[in-house]
């Protein structure tokens, strides 16, 4: 598949099957899937930028999607979502003028890939562990706090630099400054929705963005987005640990690209999410829904 904007070739195959894989983490494991999106891109031979700005497009598009699920916007609080959009907006804005002058340097490759390659082990740690505690705040009171505006202008400039879900940092970070969970997911969606949207056309009027690749992509996010939604009925703490266990050939398909072994790198991530799919399948088959996993979905809200 030739990219035309990028100038480059990429496998088409394998980058859909990685999206397939993205699709299902990201419905166990909410927005921290998206961190295997972005990597996989720039391992297949898509530069940096390009990686970035159709990654951020492949989000807005799951995030559209997302709209018209049932009681998608349950619990909103519209003015917040609103506002931290528009901020997280400003912050993509900003790091689209960091990432655009890394590249021009010739050095978005090697900076961002060290920073998904520091991401992955604490967000697999934050995943096994996945326990948040909310401040005792009152529900509305945390609109006023002096963090929140730097919080979603950082929310924005991290996707905007490695293109990666912004709820990462967001849906965090209104934990901890008191926002009732229930809320979370319909208000930090809509706010990531907002940002998204402005972050895809930013990059898409900067010529920056792959239309048909995030297409593709789009097309197999939602299907494995679709199996994990099957998979949920036999969802279980254990599969969803396994799941998550992808990020370790991830980083390290990183550090490999990251040392000029362009091939093994692309093989490790490709083999990883078709056994990310398998696990799935497998856990399908064999899992069974307990009654501490269904408090656990109810927990897990937060992070979509």
């Amino acid at each position: 598949m030739y990219l035309s904007l990028a100038e480059t070739f990429v496998n088409p195959l394998a980058l859909f099957t990685i999206s397939i894989a993205v699709g299902l983490l990201m419905r166990f494991t909410g927005p921290t899937g998206s961190l295997l999106l972005t990597p996989a891109l720039n391992i297949f031979g898509v530069p940096m930028s390009f990686a970035v700005g159709t990654s951020i497009t492949c989000l807005f598009g799951k995030g559209i999607m997302e709209t018209f699920r049932r009681d998608a916007f349950r619990d909103l609080d519209l003015k917040a979502a609103v506002l931290l959009g528009l901020q997280a907006a400003a912050g993509i804005s900003l790091g689209k003028v960091v990432l655009l002058t890394m590249a021009d340097l010739n050095i978005s490759g090697v900076i961002v890939r060290w920073i998904y390659a520091a991401l992955f082990f604490p967000a697999l740690i934050a995943l096994w562990q996945h326990r948040w505690q909310p401040a005792k705040v009152d529900r509305l009171a945390y609109r006023s706090n002096i963090l929140l505006p730097l919080v979603a202008l950082a929310a924005g400039l991290f996707t905007a630099i490695v293109g990666a879900h912004g709820l990462l940092l967001l849906g965090p970070a209104l934990v901890l400054l008191g926002v009732t969970p229930r809320s979370i997911p319909a208000t930090g969606a809509l706010a990531f929705l907002i940002a998204s949207g402005w972050g895809a056309f930013s990059y898409a009027f900067g010529g920056r963005v792959e239309t048909l690749l995030a297409l593709l992509l789009l097309v197999g996010i939602t299907l494995g987005d679709q199996m994990g939604g099957y998979l949920k009925q036999a969802h279980s703490e254990v599969l969803r640990r396994a799941l998550s266990t992808v990020l370790v050939p991830a980083a390290a398909a990183v550090l490999l690209k990251q040392c000029g072994l362009t091939t093994p790198a692309g093989y490790l991530i490709w083999g990883a999410s078709g056994l990310i799919i398998l696990a799935g399948l497998v856990g399908a088959m064999f899992g069974s829904t307990s009654k501490q996993d269904l408090v656990f979905q109810n927990q897990s809200h937060v992070w979509r």
